[in-house]
């Protein structure tokens, strides 16, 4: 128990010094701290009012210690009040926080009408002196006072289980809701956790004494505690075994909890940063993008010459070369160190722009579906067009082989959670696992040829991070590919 309750102060610290200023890394310490405070009252009653048969010498040192702490039994009742009505606060906070944008004004009166209430409740119904009050009426005639007394401590365990309740309710509908899979598997990993810190709040709850002092506290009456240490599932250690692991996964599993990116409304301002001269790599990779592209539209005039393709594609090999000097025109300015042009543009805006510069593919059908006008971001917007140029461009070639059914690229746009999404499918060959654990990596590539080196995904990594953006793929072998980006919006 005494080293259960050190772990516990462990991981409190930890999320405390790790993360300190991210909301669920503060959250989570706020709830081991309101833990550590209820397993501390278990020892001190074990300590004052049971027998703890001590197993070493020094937790015979720690419980003498104990008995000098000068708190009775009202205190600890006391203690335990405050301790649930902040775990089922920060409950209620979690909630509001992930409340849907619909009617947000109503829905945070409402958690907050809900947090007075459970405040009004285990802070004055089931204080000392109201269940003294109500105990004294009670056995002095007064009608009803028995039945409210119960009312008020088999109450509390439905309260406590709508507050916990809610913020895993809440979350749910959010995984539901999003098509976002990188907020997906964030919101399900923040939902496990916050499971977790509930089991093992709702194990230290139901066990003895802490139940007694919540929900069957009888004044000056020390029955139920008088021996409850040696008689109860405490002292077989088991529970104490089984939370330590709970614990243990909590704090070790992979669920990227204390690295929280942006979910939230921020607008990002990097009108100094420069490419690097060791990414000139990338830069050379979008030469080549161009100039297959100009090459490709090149085929189409000589082989269409006279019609309206063949003018089409005119146009847009006009459009590939003033993309090959603008991209000639930054590497000037990273020798000149010059600023990189950042600045507020629409989300579709880049998708149209590297549809066009991309140009027609014959066979291959491109379609872009946008749900919204809002999506408004703050970035490079050429660095933005050239890596949906990439995508695309990847697309065209996963589909180069495919004959057994139509080849198409669907390009969807849409906003949810402050943040501008955009998902890139395909119908074409599909990637296999190897392929998708190196996708990233500089210059692997599958295809062995001059026009490809392998640092295009590299580079759309990167263009990403800058924008502090999230990037996520899926793929099935001989059948889709689908790429999901998102960017925070510029509000």
């Amino acid at each position: 128990m005494i080293w259960f309750l050190v772990l516990i102060m462990v991981i409190s610290i930890v999320l405390l010094v790790v993360k300190w200023n991210n909301f669920y890394g503060l959250i989570f310490a706020l709830g081991f701290l309101a833990i550590e405070i209820l397993i501390f009252v278990i020892i001190l009653s074990a300590a004052k009012f049971a027998t703890y048969p001590h197993q070493t010498q020094l937790e015979y040192r720690i419980y003498h210690e104990i008995l000098k702490i000068k708190l009775n039994y009202f205190d600890l009742k006391r203690i335990c009040n405050f301790s649930v009505w902040f775990f089922a606060g920060i409950m209620i906070l979690i909630a509001g926080k992930n409340s849907g944008k619909l009617h947000k004004e109503r829905t945070l009166l409402a958690y907050g009408l809900l947090f007075a209430f459970a405040s009004l409740w285990i802070l004055g119904l089931d204080s000392v002196k109201m269940q003294e009050m109500l105990y004294i009426g009670a056995h002095t005639g007064k009608r009803g006072m028995e039945l409210l007394k119960m009312i008020i401590q088999k109450g509390e365990p439905v309260l406590l289980l709508v507050c916990c309740g809610l913020p895993l309710w809440k979350i749910q509908i959010l995984i539901r809701s999003t098509r976002f899979r990188v907020r997906k598997r964030y919101l399900s990993a923040i939902l496990i956790s916050i499971g977790v810190l509930n089991v093992i709040f709702w194990c230290i709850l139901l066990s003895a004494p802490v139940k007694y002092y919540l929900w069957a506290y009888e004044a000056n009456s020390f029955v139920n505690l008088y021996g409850f240490y040696r008689n109860s599932i405490l002292s077989s250690g088991f529970i104490w075994l089984f939370l330590f692991i709970v614990a243990i996964i909590l704090l070790l599993a992979r669920f990227n909890i204390l690295k929280e990116k942006s979910f939230i409304k921020k607008k990002w301002s990097y009108r100094n940063s420069m490419i690097r001269i060791n990414d000139l790599r990338h830069i050379f990779h979008s030469y080549k993008n161009a100039m297959f592209s100009v090459e490709c539209m090149c085929d189409v005039v000589l082989k269409e010459y006279g019609k309206p393709e063949s003018e089409q594609a005119a146009r847009e090999i006009l459009s590939c070369v003033r993309s090959y000097r603008e991209q000639v025109g930054k590497f000037l300015n990273v020798y000149n160190q010059a600023d990189m042009q950042w600045s507020r543009f629409q989300m579709q805006e880049a998708v149209r722009e590297a549809e066009r510069r991309v140009g027609y593919a014959k066979g291959i059908r491109i379609t872009v579906n946008t749900e919204t006008e809002d999506d408004f971001i703050y970035g490079d917007f050429e660095a933005v067009v050239e890596m949906f140029v990439n995508l695309i461009n990847n697309s065209r070639e996963a589909l180069a082989g495919i004959e057994d059914r139509e080849r198409e690229i669907r390009v969807h746009i849409w906003t949810e959670s402050m943040l501008a999404c955009v998902s890139i499918r395909d119908n074409g060959a599909g990637m296999d696992k190897k392929v998708l654990r190196n996708l990233y990596t500089p210059f692997f590539t599958t295809k062995k040829n001059f026009q490809n080196w392998g640092i295009g995904m590299s580079q759309i990594r990167k263009t990403v991070d800058s924008h502090h953006g999230f990037i996520d793929v899926e793929s099935r072998p001989g059948k889709y590919t689908e790429f999901q980006i998102a960017v925070p919006l510029d509000m």
